[in-house]
C-alpha cells in the first residue's frame, strides 16, 4: 500500500486557482495542533516588558505546534472543491475533521514538492513499522 499524495486544483472565489495536496483515504499523516507552550518553554522576560505593560496590551501567549499521528478516514470537499478530511488520531482514538493547513506527511516532506508526476510518496505506514509511530 504505497499511498501517494496528489495535487488538485481549487478555484477560489476571486477566480484564482491554487494547487493543494489531496491526501488519500487510509494514509498515515501528522495532525498539527496549535497549543500554548509548556511552562518550561522559553518565555519573554517580564522585567524587560515592565515599562511597556502600562502602555501596551499584554503579549499574545507563546504557541507551539504539536504533531500527532493520525489516519485519514475520509475525504470531503467544500463548495470550492477544496478537500478536507475526517481523521482518527492515534492513541486517543479521537475522530475530527480538519483541513490541509493542519496536516503534514509523517516524514515532514513539504507537500509542495512533487514526486514524479502524480504527487508525493508517503513513508512506511504504522503496519510496516510494528505499529510504532515515528519520533
Amino acid at each position: 500500500d504505497n499511498l501517494k499524495v496528489s495535487l488538485t486544483s481549487v478555484t477560489l472565489a476571486n477566480n484564482d486557482v491554487k494547487e493543494v495536496p489531496l491526501y488519500p483515504k487510509g494514509m498515515l499523516v501528522n495532525y498539527l495542533k496549535q497549543s500554548p507552550a509548556a511552562a518550561d518553554s522559553p518565555t519573554i522576560d517580564s522585567d524587560a516588558l515592565s515599562e511597556s505593560k502600562s502602555q501596551e496590551s499584554p503579549p499574545p501567549p507563546v504557541m507551539t505546534t504539536v504533531a500527532m499521528a493520525a489516519t485519514i478516514l475520509d475525504v470531503h470537499y467544500d463548495d470550492n472543491l477544496e478537500p478536507y478530511y475526517t481523521i482518527k488520531i492515534h492513541g486517543s482514538g479521537v475522530e475530527k475533521q480538519t483541513d490541509n493547513a493542519h496536516i503534514a506527511l509523517i516524514d515532514n516532506t513539504p507537500t509542495t514538492h512533487k514526486h514524479q508526476q502524480d504527487g508525493l510518496e508517503q513513508r512506511e505506514s504504522l503496519e510496516d513499522t510494528n505499529n510504532t509511530p515515528p519520533l
